[in-house]
């Protein structure tokens, strides 16, 4: 079963990478709507892994959400402006996705490419230290 979580786990990492690769390509073609949903899916699928690896499954977006912020903002178990990243990722692909009024900028998504990076980076780390 260990080897079998590990696959899992490497898979959300693995989708998480290829989220993120596919929202530079998409900046660089200036589909900015479709990057900014892949942004936001690179670090919801990092997120998952590190859920996973404690046992907690959803596929509900705020409930994965309040668990990373009850379990590791909360906790202090990872700075408040690294954790920002991840919810203004998850608003600004709510009003991309859902609303007709949010159009996203290319300088502010490439930014957020950045920021998403760390993030993921910081997520990885923690799965590392727990392995």
């Amino acid at each position: 079963m260990q080897d079998e979580n590990k696959i899992l786990l490497g898979n959300w990492l693995n989708k998480s990478d290829t989220a993120l690769d596919d929202t530079k390509k998409n900046i660089e073609i200036n589909s900015l709507e479709t990057a900014q949903n892949r942004l936001y899916y690179a670090i919801f699928y990092a997120v998952s892994a590190l859920a996973k690896s404690e046992g907690f499954i959803t596929a509900k977006h705020g409930q994965l959400l309040g668990w990373f912020n009850q379990n590791y903002v909360n906790t202090n178990k990872i700075d408040k402006n690294i954790a920002k990243i991840y919810r203004l990722s998850f608003e600004n692909r709510q009003k991309s996705d859902y609303t007709f009024f949010y159009i996203p900028k290319k300088e502010k998504l490439e930014q957020d490419v950045l920021e998403a990076s760390i993030f993921i980076a910081e997520i990885k780390k923690i799965l590392t230290e727990k392995s």
